[in-house]
């Protein structure tokens, strides 16, 4: 009998990598589901018998949008408007988060209506769909530039243009 000295670590160590490397393998990798209306993060998907022996339980994580953020059902995304447009009012009109089937979602800002530099409109059912099959809400936050502000933004987009020169 060879007896073989090491330290605990190494020991739990290499009994957790034989047991890892000595458990069976499902022979299927790719698993199809119909992606229903209200799952959110969380959800959980359980293919049962996929292979004699194994339940394989997916759970569902969303990914970032570049315009919108979930918060429960509702939908919030931002929207940045001069002064004059603020003062005067103005028509918005904001993709929605499926632009294929869905029309544009049309916010009307009323004269006087905006006061300060923030300002959130609600608009009802226009949101993350439920399960139920009513829609959440879509709040629209509205910021307001200044001047300022403006030609700010502006010199930003400006200086990511590169000039060259011609000789």
């Amino acid at each position: 009998m060879v007896s073989v000295r090491s330290n605990f670590p190494t020991a739990i160590l290499f009994f957790l990598g034989y047991c890892h490397f000595s458990m069976p393998r499902p022979r299927k990798f790719v698993y199809e589901t119909a992606v229903k209306r209200g799952w959110k993060e969380g959800t959980r998907l359980k293919f049962n018998e996929v292979d004699p022996g194994f339940i394989i339980i997916l759970t569902v994580r969303e990914g970032r949008h570049d315009r919108f953020v979930r918060v429960g059902n509702n939908l919030h995304t931002t929207v940045k408007i001069s002064s004059q447009k603020a003062q005067y009012g103005c028509r918005l009109l904001i993709k929605p988060l499926d632009d294929v089937s869905e029309l544009p979602i049309e916010v009307i800002i009323k004269r006087g209506e905006i006061n300060g530099n923030k300002h959130n409109i609600t608009v009802k059912g226009r949101g993350w769909p439920k399960s139920t099959g009513v829609r959440g809400d879509l709040v629209v936050k509205i910021q307001v530039l200044s001047n300022v502000m403006k030609w700010y933004e502006k010199g930003k987009i400006l200086n990511r243009i590169k000039i060259r020169k011609t000789r």
